[in-house]
């Protein structure tokens, strides 16, 4: 009877390292998905922020467009002033003295 009880210890105490080891196995298999589970997170997660930074590069290229066309206008609208301020001064240069006294409204005189 001892014999038998020895024996069955032993092949408890057997199976109770085989289920450590087990659990030790499955533990590691449960890290390794949870692992998995946050790359996958992580590369649905760069994959939406890549996607939303195209389209904030598209955005921003578009409003640099608008900022070059606006400057051409500004340009442009001050090109103008420059001549017709040009055209005023030259226009001033050729009116006689007594030109511009006629030309000057009633009012003002």
């Amino acid at each position: 009877m001892a014999a038998e009880r020895d024996e069955l210890r032993q092949h408890y105490a057997s199976a109770a390292r085989e289920a450590e080891e087990l659990e030790a196995i499955v533990d590691g298999m449960r890290d390794e998905l949870q692992g998995n589970h946050r790359a996958n997170e992580d590369r649905a997660a760069a994959s939406m922020l890549a996607s939303e930074l195209g389209a904030l590069s598209g955005q921003l290229e578009a409003e640099r467009r608008k900022v070059a066309a606006m400057k051409q206008t500004i340009a442009a609208h001050e090109a103008n002033h420059a001549l017709l301020a040009a055209s005023l001064v030259q226009k001033a240069q050729q009116t006689s003295p007594s030109e511009r006294v006629a030309a000057t409204p009633v009012r003002s005189r």
